[in-house]
């Protein structure tokens, strides 16, 4: 094994792409992760496979530090991929230029750049990013127009804006393109004749971003496969010879966000889930404080306030009216209860009536119906009762709730909750999730599922799926107080939402070419994902409150 090693390290240094791939599977292959070397004409390519994807922040720079310490002759580009094992598609890229100190110290009188020397011509370009970034899903085509070069990305995959055009820009600095002052890059998919712009740039390389090499000039690199023992080390430090990726910077975010929502959730929670006192509220009723406390009770402390709001003194005949439809309830309700009580017994249950039924505002336009049924030859003995609080406003009638109290109230007290009080605390603190993002967040899902299934949603960068969703809602919510709420025209009314914002957000590509059926099904899968998330986020409070 011994007298292999140093072989094997000359063959590295000298770019056999076997000899690379081996030494640093003797670091990787522990940790899972195989990997497989391509060098051809000062291009290196290394794909990193693993049960799971490798981490590209700590894998790219590990395999770049010890690339750079072989110093391989003729080596100006690296770029890595990550995939899963016995995947085809790579879910991560990453191009990195490299400027070898051998490639200038064979000549020290020469003071040719660094850079490879390059014709500016479309097939030249072409040629250069397939090399350094094109795979089997991804493929290039370039176009000069006078001192603009326009490139486009042939390929199915969802990439994103600002690092995708990190990359190019990385990989055009390696060439001599004088003349050239700015790149305009488009995206088109496979099997689609449109094309979509995703960033403009110039070539004007950023200083703050490389690193300088003066400072590593006579200073041995820290991780290095060319020793006694050549091993890429675990332990790496990242390198700022790298972008910074947009993603790491949204991430640092992401703790603080998730500890703001905790921390709003649980002061709505607790703030909401403390009821009025009752025994206030019927300081103000008119009526026996026992029956208005059971009103209170049945209905729910915030309910009766939010009916109190809007109601209106009740007439004569909404009075009959809301007793009618008491006792019609309270006659319903008392046969299926008494038919699963006493199954089988079809004289008592033909014999039952309304024996007593009583009405009482509690509050104005807000009353108490109380109805008894029993069985009319023995009055006293009540079978079944029924406590109803009905709402008379200018809308008309409303039943607010309905409870089975005990025959002998209130002798025996009311022990059941209002669900209604519930559901309305619920749906208040579900609102305040709405007002807070949760709308545009669940846009963006509808947005990104959309995008992912091909529906005629275009979008290449996190920014751009939340200024559409943002401006989408916005627009939405605008057309809802102009034309008003229909939902039979709910796709065709989101499609005239999509093309407003289209018109507002640049980087939002709607492919109406591709027919309105399949925009429509893309709105539609927007739709359906808010109303189900939505869902799922009042079924969540509703349990926890």
């Amino acid at each position: 094994m011994t007298a292999q090693q140093p072989n094997l390290v000359n063959l590295a240094r000298q770019g056999d792409g076997k000899a690379i791939a081996a030494l640093i599977n003797r670091s990787l292959q522990p940790k899972g992760i195989l990997a497989k070397v391509v060098f051809q004409d000062g291009y290196l390519k290394i794909m990193l496979e693993g049960e799971t994807t490798p981490d590209q922040a700590v894998f790219v720079s590990y395999v770049q530090q010890g690339i750079v310490a072989l110093d391989i002759p003729n080596l100006h580009t690296l770029q890595v991929f990550g995939r899963v094992k016995g995947t085809t598609k790579p879910d991560w890229t990453e191009v990195v230029p490299l400027q070898v100190e051998t490639a200038i110290a064979q000549s020290e009188t020469s003071v040719e750049p660094v850079e490879t020397a390059i014709d500016i011509n479309e097939d030249a370009i072409v040629s250069h990013l397939n090399q350094a970034i094109g795979s089997e899903t991804i493929t290039f085509s370039a176009e000069l127009t006078g001192a603009i070069l326009n490139i486009t990305a042939k390929t199915d995959q969802l990439l994103e804006g600002d690092t995708f055009a990190k990359s190019i820009r990385e990989s055009l600095f390696g060439l001599s393109l004088t003349g050239i002052e700015s790149v305009q890059l488009y995206k088109q998919k496979t099997r689609s004749n449109a094309r979509y712009k995703i960033k403009e740039f110039t070539l004007v390389q950023e200083t703050s971003s490389i690193a300088e090499p003066e400072k590593t000039e006579s200073v041995e690199p820290r991780t290095s496969i060319v020793n006694s023992a050549p091993q890429m080390r675990s332990s790496v430090t990242l390198v700022d010879s790298r972008p910074r990726r947009q993603s790491n910077k949204i991430a640092q975010f992401v703790p603080l966000a998730i500890i703001i929502i905790v921390f709003v959730f649980v002061s709505i929670t607790r703030l909401l889930s403390v009821p009025p006192s009752a025994a206030d509220l019927c300081r103000a009723s008119s009526i026996e404080k026992q029956r208005c406390l059971l009103a209170v009770q049945v209905a729910g402390e915030q309910t009766i306030i939010d009916a109190k709001k809007d109601a209106i003194a009740n007439t004569q005949q909404a009075e009959y009216q809301g007793l009618e439809a008491a006792k019609t309830l309270a006659f319903a309700d008392a046969q299926i209860e008494l038919e699963e009580k006493h199954e089988g017994n079809s004289k008592l249950l033909s014999s039952i009536k309304v024996t007593s039924s009583k009405s009482e505002e509690v509050f104005r336009g807000v009353s108490l119906v109380d109805v008894q049924i029993g069985d009319p030859k023995t009055p006293e003995t009540i079978v079944f009762r029924k406590a109803v609080v009905l709402q008379h406003s200018k809308r008309g009638l409303r039943l607010l709730s309905d409870a089975t109290i005990p025959n002998n109230w209130p002798t025996q007290a009311y022990t059941g909750t209002s669900e209604t009080e519930k559901v309305s605390r619920s749906l208040k603190v579900h609102q305040i999730f709405i007002v807070l993002g949760g709308s545009i967040v669940f846009t963006s899902v509808g947005l990104f599922i959309a995008n992912l299934l091909n529906l005629g949603i275009r979008i290449f960068s996190v920014q751009t799926l939340f200024r559409t969703a943002v401006v989408l809602g916005t627009v939405e919510a605008t057309l809802l107080l102009i034309l008003g709420r229909n939902w039979i025209f709910g796709i065709p009314f989101g499609s005239v939402a999509l093309l407003i914002t289209q018109m507002i957000v640049k980087d939002l590509k709607v492919d109406w070419e591709a027919g309105y059926r399949v925009v429509a099904a893309g709105v539609g899968v927007i739709i359906i994902t808010r109303v189900l998330l939505n869902w799922m986020l009042f079924g969540l409070i509703f349990s926890i409150l």
